[in-house]
């Protein structure tokens, strides 16, 4: 569910499992480079002014403007409280731009123990709610081309697994083909 919550804000690609800083594998790892509809859906940002606000609607884009980058987020998954008081990575120096916590609906945790600058992310049957925006990070260039080459890596590890997966599928099924008019 977190990572359709992703996808559907525009973060493209969405990897699981991905290393993004020595000794930290996110669970879910995103990259974007924001339209304005995604700023807002991402509530960095809120609804532009209408057109009758003009002055306000240029306030709003000089605002949005410094948005208009290459970010990457990333999700970590917590499924029980031990898990989530266990982490270490809390304490650590973020190396992306967003991140976010995600927890089941029934996980007990206040907001107050979500380390500041983080958002929430609460499951709910098939789908996650936004209980708290997360702060946008300053991470340096050679952070966010890391992040971004780990994201890539992982994509293109499942793309070329996947195409190695049926190819060998199909090979199965061929030789079942062949062998089964030999049997008769």
């Amino acid at each position: 569910a977190a990572v359709a919550y992703l996808d559907e804000r525009g973060f493209k690609p969405v990897e699981t499992e991905v290393p993004v800083r020595h000794g930290w594998i996110a669970d879910i790892a995103g990259v974007i480079d924001p339209t304005r509809t995604e700023i807002i859906k991402l509530h960095i940002m809120p609804r532009k002014p209408d057109y009758k606000q003009q002055e306000d609607r240029q306030e709003w884009e000089r605002g949005a403007a410094r948005f208009f980058r290459v970010m990457t987020a990333l999700v970590e998954v917590k499924t029980s409280r031990r898990d989530f008081l266990s982490d270490a990575k809390w304490s650590f120096p973020l190396p992306t731009n967003l991140a976010y916590v995600a927890l089941p609906e029934s996980l007990a945790v206040k907001e107050d123990e979500v380390p500041m600058g983080w958002g929430i992310l609460k499951a709910h049957g098939s789908g996650v709610r936004l209980k708290r925006t997360p702060a946008i990070f300053e991470v340096s260039d050679s952070q966010l081309l890391a992040t971004v080459l780990g994201i890539a890596v992982r994509r293109d590890h499942d793309t070329r697994y996947a195409r190695i997966r049926e190819i060998l599928r199909r090979n199965r099924q061929r030789k079942s083909e062949e062998a089964t008019p030999t049997r008769m």
